[in-house]
């Protein structure tokens, strides 16, 4: 029986593992300092590339972002002398403009409906409230800022997707 009772401790000192000591954890310890030196390595090469290398290419870009620039025309104050009779009067002035590409899809989408309405002449109501609601006629808008209608016409034509298309500079309010 005691025989029975040293083969059972032995094997319980057997089966029992010794637990770790820090020498047997230490290259775990080490592995863990690595990978953070590491991460701080890589943190800091990345600061230096964006604050000192990349420094202009990133900051024209945030200002792209943030900054623009707009002329305004301020209108002046009327300039008078010492007995309040005016010397000076500045007069506001505006542009007569055109929107070429704005011209020329309203167009296409009038003809697109009208060709529906000589098709569909039962739905013509419905149509007809689809029309863009705009003045197409180029002729008269030669004459009302005082060109000549062919050339306001080639005009259009020559730049069919501009924005932005002068017609009269210079023009008083009151008759815009």
């Amino acid at each position: 029986m005691v025989d029975k009772r040293i083969k059972q401790t032995r094997k319980k000192q057997q089966s029992i593992t010794e637990k770790p000591t820090l020498a047997f954890d230490m290259w775990r310890f080490y592995l863990l300092w690595f990978t953070v030196f590491l991460c701080f390595v890589v943190l800091v090469t990345r600061a230096f590339y964006v604050q000192v290398v990349n420094k202009d290419f990133l900051q024209n870009k945030a200002n792209a972002n943030i900054l623009r620039t707009e002329q305004l025309k301020a209108m002046r104050g009327v300039i008078s002398d010492r007995h309040g009779v005016p010397l000076a009067i500045s007069t506001p002035i505006m542009n007569v403009v055109i929107d070429p590409r704005d011209y020329f899809e309203a167009k296409k989408q009038y003809e697109e409906i009208s060709e529906k309405i000589k098709k569909e002449p039962e739905n013509a109501r419905r149509l007809r409230r689809e029309l863009p609601d705009k003045n197409l006629n180029l002729d008269e808008l030669a004459d009302i800022v005082g060109m000549d209608r062919a050339s306001l016409k080639k005009m259009m034509n020559d730049r069919p997707r501009s924005r932005y298309l002068v017609l009269k500079k210079e023009v008083p309010p009151q008759q815009t």
